[in-house]
Formats: C-alpha cells, structure tokens, sequence
C-alpha cells in the first residue's frame, strides 16, 4: 500500500470516534467559512484589514486551482478503494485549498492580532484543518504541506508589497482603480486558461470516474476553473467595492462602537 493512502487508512481506522470534531475543522478550511466571517470583521472590528483579506483571499483560492490544474493530480479517493471517502471534491488535489485558505486566513489574522494566544490558536486550527482533509480521504498528507507553503509564500509576499502596493495606487482616480482591479481580474482567468493549454491532449483517467462515483457518488469536473472562475470575480468585486467605499466620506470606525453609542 502507498505510505500516504497507509497515513490515511491509520487514520480512518483509529480517529474515527473524533469524526464530528474534524468535519467541523474541515469546514473552517472552506472559503465559505472565510467569507461568512470577514464582513464581520469589516462591519464590527477593523474595516482596513477585512477589507485587505477578501481580495487576498480570492487570489489565493483561484492561484491554488491553476496550480491544481498545472499539476493534475488526483484526489486519494480517486484512486484507491481501499479508503473511505468521508468528503467529496471535483477539483484536482495538490496543493490542498482549504490548507491555503486556512494559512493565508488564519495566519493573516495571527499577524494582525499579533498576541500569543490568539497565534496559538491559529496554528493549531490550521493543522487540525489539515489533518480533517487528510482524515477525508481528499488529501494526500503532500497536498497540505504543499498547499500551507503556497499559503504561507503568499502571506510573506502580500505584506512585504502591501505598503508599496497601496502608495502606487493611492495616487490613482477611483476609474484607474477598477481597471486595474478589472485586469487582475483577467489575468488570473488568462492564467487558468493557459494552465489548461498546457495539458495538451491529457485527459481525465476514466478509471478516476469511475472510482470516484463508487466511492461517493458525486461525479468530477478537474478541468473546469470553478474556483479560479469564482476568485477572479470576487477579487474584481470586492476590490471595485473597496475603491467605492473608500471613496465615501462616512469614517472609519466600528459599527457595534456605533450602535452602543
């Protein structure tokens, strides 16, 4: 058996009791989760950095899919019966999303935060997100460490270039601001398509379908850009949105502070 479907197998066989508690880590690894939580953190604690996460959390979730389409591997559900698929995915596996999502937003946070306890428990979500996905059977262990090194990559370039980025844009009307936004936008779709070129005449093992509808019943789309389709939009609306709401005079502050007063 390959040592990574063993990993899996161990762990289906031996933390199966900690089910509830790892689907629950599971679905704070989806952008789903993140996207619920950051107009909290815009409305009710620090409008500046929830309005910073939501364009890097949309660049991070479509550079993650043209990866997985660069890549093209498979799922460990995909490709062996002798695990359980506990979840089900249509995208390739490597690098794991919810790993890069959790690193890029939980690690933004710890940052941010910048208090021990608040990094502690970070850290520990992050790899408690990892070990679900894995413990799914829609990861190999590789597509976390793969998917935590893009995510913390991406984190260590966004506030090296944040200050430089914001003062080359500051100068700029609220139109160039949201064609720029615009081009960003179509670069990571151009980006997507040219990752789906470079496969050439490669197809989708019929053994993976097949596989796949007998482990879960849920048929797979590798090579539709869902996520890249979804982060380029999001990233061009709430970046045309955080243009506008900047452009507006209401102040910055709290809005429960607001509403208590």
């Amino acid at each position: 058996m390959d040592p990574q479907i063993a990993a899996i197998h161990y762990l289906q066989n031996h933390i199966q009791n900690l089910d509830p508690v790892l689907q629950f880590f599971a679905f704070l690894g989806q952008p789903e989760f993140s996207l619920l939580i950051i107009p909290v953190i815009i409305w009710c604690i620090n409008r500046h950095h929830g309005i910073r996460l939501l364009p890097l959390i949309s660049i991070s979730g479509a550079i993650c899919e043209i990866i997985k389409i660069l890549v093209h591997s498979p799922r460990p559900y995909w490709v062996s019966s002798e695990i359980q698929a506990l979840s089900h995915y249509p995208s390739f596996g490597f690098p794991s999303g919810h790993a890069q999502n959790a690193v890029v937003f939980f690690g933004f946070i710890a940052v941010w935060m910048r208090k021990k306890w608040v990094t502690g428990l970070c850290i520990s979500t992050i790899l408690l997100i990892g070990l679900a996905r894995v413990y799914q059977a829609v990861h190999y262990p590789l597509d976390i460490i793969g998917g935590m090194a893009i995510g913390i990559l991406l984190l260590i370039l966004y506030f090296r270039c944040e200050k430089a980025i914001d003062a080359r844009i500051a100068g700029l009307s609220a139109f160039r601001q949201i064609m720029l936004a615009f081009i960003g936008s179509g670069l990571l779709l151009v980006c997507s398509l040219l990752a789906l070129s470079s496969l050439g005449s490669w197809e989708v093992p019929s053994g993976w379908f097949n596989l796949v509808l007998q482990q879960s019943g849920i048929p797979i789309s590798p090579l539709i850009p869902h996520d890249t389709l979804a982060g380029a939009g999001l990233f061009f609306g709430t970046a045309t949105g955080a243009v506008l709401y900047s452009r507006n005079a209401i102040p910055e502050q709290k809005l429960l502070s607001g509403l208590i007063s």
